[in-house]
């Protein structure tokens, strides 16, 4: 059998699975406009999560998915109080 190697691990991409988002642009935009640091993790974990997704293992992705939407999300959240923390300064 001449298949690609992630056929014989999970079996041949289903049609019936759900679409999933990586949130890459999210992460990106997270990276560059708020806190870098947890932006950057955000980046490497939806890139991840579009690897397994080319590979075929969908919980893996999916998984991914989640931790890169979490870190976009704690990223801006760490940017806000950063700028309220600089105005109540001010």
């Amino acid at each position: 059998m001449n298949q690609p190697p992630y056929y014989r691990r999970y079996g041949p991409p289903s049609e019936q699975q759900p679409p999933i988002r990586t949130h890459l642009g999210w992460a990106i935009a997270a990276l560059i406009v708020c806190f870098w640091p947890a932006g950057l993790v955000g980046v490497v974990y939806a890139v991840r999560a579009r690897a397994r997704l080319r590979e075929g293992d969908y919980e893996a992705a999916a998984r991914y998915a989640r931790l890169a939407k979490t870190w976009s999300w704690v990223s801006l959240a760490v940017a806000i109080v950063i700028a309220i923390a600089l105005v109540m300064q001010a």
